[in-house]
């Protein structure tokens, strides 16, 4: 971060960057940092321990970082939350995190219980609110939630200040 530029003056140190590229930071917009490759480079699907998801969520927050993201969207799991938090604190190196904690789908209820969804889930940490409005292009891309769904999920988060990230269905 920085914070201020100043002539240097007296003792401080000058440093002549002339010939290096300063560029602002990168932003991901759908990375799972709480997913993780197995020694093969394979996806690693299998349930973990809390202690494992969380380390490979704090090795994920570093990598990314060095590799020069600022910011992250990681949509849908619960323990961005106190990853985000650790980050913030400045407790663990890794980039600013804004997540979803969970997806909203066509079963998650009727119009009114999808923005009492979306209340909850800003309440509990959430920075937007992911939609799985479709069903994956391999079964026809076609609607899954009705539009009074998306149009109670969209309005509740515009009216309490969230934003929505919209996908199909994997």
């Amino acid at each position: 971060k920085i914070t201020a530029i100043e002539t240097g003056t007296g003792s401080n140190a000058t440093y002549d960057l002339g010939r290096l590229t300063i560029m602002p930071g990168m932003i991901d917009v759908h990375a799972h940092v709480a997913w993780h490759f197995d020694k093969d480079g394979r996806y690693a699907a299998r349930p973990r321990t809390p202690a494992q998801e969380i380390l490979y969520s704090a090795e994920n927050a570093y990598v990314t970082l060095q590799a020069g993201f600022t910011t992250i969207q990681s949509p849908g799991s619960p323990s961005d939350v106190e990853l985000r938090e650790a980050v913030a604190r400045g407790v663990l190196p890794g980039p600013r995190i804004l997540t979803s904690i969970r997806q909203l789908n066509e079963r998650s209820g009727t119009p009114e219980e999808i923005r009492q969804k979306v209340r909850q889930l800003k309440s509990d940490g959430a920075d937007v609110i992911k939609i799985f409005a479709s069903a994956s292009i391999r079964d026809g891309g076609k609607q899954t939630m009705t539009d009074d769904q998306l149009r109670a999920a969209c309005g509740e988060a515009r009216s309490i200040g969230i934003r929505t990230n919209s996908a199909e269905a994997a």
